[in-house]
């Protein structure tokens, strides 16, 4: 049975999605007035709200890295706490990404927890991931992390990456890598 005078009465709101990159998301919002907000996330496909149920869960911190935390609804859960933003990490690239902020109280009862949450004017928001960059090698042998003297912006190229490939980049090794046999690259990061 739903107790109504559990549930928040103001949803979270002004949801933002900036800083897009290959792997991330930053997400900002106005919180409303639960003791906690649950943040969820969906790869490809929006949130069912409607689906959001009250629960004896016990929600606690989660890992912001889409996939890890637990399943609700149609979605993972990369954020519950009583901050107003999160970095949401380990997305893939060139995917849209749809988010859903719900307040919730969670209380104590006799029974254990019991989670109430507010379903009414719950912020949504979707955002695709950039395309990663394209780390060329160059220079022949080498050390993974001298991104200043390997990891070309082009095949054969002189200009630089400023930093070493990240998980949502391309690596390239081509006919431009090495200048002699047996180059290697050393892995040391």
């Amino acid at each position: 049975t739903e107790t109504p005078r559990y549930k928040p009465t103001e949803s979270a709101s002004n949801l933002t999605i900036t800083n897009i990159t290959a792997t991330t998301m930053e997400l900002r919002w106005e919180r409303g007035n639960g003791n906690g907000v649950a943040v969820i996330a969906n790869e490809g496909e929006a949130i069912d709200i409607e689906a959001i149920r009250d629960s004896v869960e016990i929600w606690n911190p989660y890992s912001n890295e889409y996939g890890t935390g637990p399943n609700f609804v149609n979605g993972t859960v990369v954020y519950t706490g009583y901050q107003d933003s999160v970095v949401v990490k380990n997305l893939n690239p060139l995917s849209t990404y749809h988010f859903a902020v719900v307040e919730y109280n969670q209380y104590y009862l006799s029974t254990g927890y019991v989670t109430y949450y507010r379903t009414q004017s719950v912020p949504v928001k979707s955002a695709k991931t950039l395309a990663g960059k394209k780390y060329f090698w160059v220079g022949g042998s080498g050390t993974w992390s001298e991104f200043s003297k390997h990891w070309a912006t082009t095949s054969g190229g002189k200009a630089f990456h400023s930093t070493i490939p990240g998980s949502g980049d391309d690596v390239v090794f081509d006919a431009k890598s090495f200048t002699a046999p047996d180059q290697y690259v050393l892995i040391d990061t």
